[in-house]
């Protein structure tokens, strides 16, 4: 048995190592705190845009902040979020970070998932194929399409979406938004009309969207086809011509049409064949869309340009030919000019 001096100083050596550790401890503990205070409280002030592919580690994308200057110490950063942020993971994604943002505020916009937008106008009258150009030159969606889609089966509009989202997932989208605006619009058409289903209401919609560009003539033009559906007389649309020599050669039509073209036969000939084309010969806009469920009541059969972007309207074939050999003479007189 030890003496009791013996043990009285073990006792003390014990208790001024307990003290020195304590010591220790808190002033580790102190440091800790005041770290991760400064690393709480830590605002960049730098803006950076912030690509997070899915499936990044915790640990990698603090390794990312860490490197952009966007937060003060990734350590602080993943424990943070493992042990106080935890009810929700951090999104995949692309993320416009503006300065001035606390580690914080940081967590909640990742976590929330407000990534940055992107935008993508899909202008009226383009062709299947001129869209599929379109989404195929935007670098920001992901996947090429499996199919190039039906023609006539999306609305032109401005489409916002996120980085990651598919070609696919982007033309479902412009699908249903067509369906979406037809069933109510087809619901309260006029009365009458001599088309009776809502994809013949696309393929008239669909010529009187490539026949003008200027918004107060679609529902006359609308009722120029209309009128000639009633009486059985062919729609001699320009625009069907040129779609039927496209779908015949595989290759867009440019240039004036002669009179060899209106008599080259195609399914998509209106000058040849009776009623509607086969199918819509580009994708309608909204506006289009409306003018062909509700037209105006007017008795004309004819248009023929103005020369001035617009056009030219008759009842008679008499009057028609007067437009048409003014119309003549203008664009005779501007060849010359050039």
């Amino acid at each position: 048995m030890a003496p009791p001096s013996k043990v009285k100083d073990c006792w003390k050596n014990l208790g001024e190592v307990t003290g020195v550790l304590v010591f220790l401890l808190v002033l580790f503990l102190g440091t800790v705190s005041i770290e991760a205070n400064k690393a709480f409280h830590y605002k960049s002030k730098n803006s950076a845009t912030l690509f997070i592919p899915p499936g990044t580690p915790l640990q990698e994308i603090a390794f990312l902040l860490k490197k952009e200057d966007l937060i003060l110490s990734a350590f602080y950063f993943e424990w943070y979020v493992r042990l106080l942020r935890r009810e929700s993971p951090l999104q995949a994604g692309e993320y416009e970070v503006a300065p001035g943002l606390s580690m914080a505020s940081l967590v909640d916009q990742m976590q929330s998932g407000k990534t940055k937008i992107y935008a993508l106008t899909i202008p009226e009258g383009l062709m299947s194929l001129e869209i599929v150009q379109l989404l195929e030159a935007e670098k920001s969606l992901t996947s090429p399409l499996t199919k190039q889609p039906d023609e006539g089966t999306l609305l032109p509009e401005t489409y916002h979406y996120h980085k990651f989202q598919t070609r696919d997932d982007l033309v479902n989208r412009m699908q249903q938004a067509q369906q979406r605006l037809i069933e109510p619009l087809w619901l309260t058409r006029d009365e009458d009309l001599p088309i009776t289903t809502r994809q013949e209401a696309i393929i008239l919609a669909s010529i009187v969207e490539r026949e003008t560009s200027i918004p107060s003539e679609r529902r006359r033009i609308a009722s120029v086809f209309m009128n000639r559906l009633q009486l059985g007389m062919p729609l001699q649309s320009d625009p069907t011509v040129r779609y039927g020599l496209y779908k015949e050669n595989n290759k867009l039509f440019e240039g004036p049409l002669y009179r060899k073209h209106l008599k080259h036969a195609t399914p998509y000939n209106t000058y040849l064949i009776q009623g509607l084309p086969p199918g819509p010969i580009c994708h309608p806009g909204r506006a289009s869309i409306k003018a062909v469920l509700t037209p105006e009541k007017t008795k004309d059969l004819y248009f023929v340009a103005d020369g001035t972007g617009g056009h030219l309207f008759s009842r008679t074939y008499k009057e028609h030919r007067k437009n048409h050999e003014a119309w003549r003479q203008l664009r005779r007189q501007r060849l010359m000019q050039k």
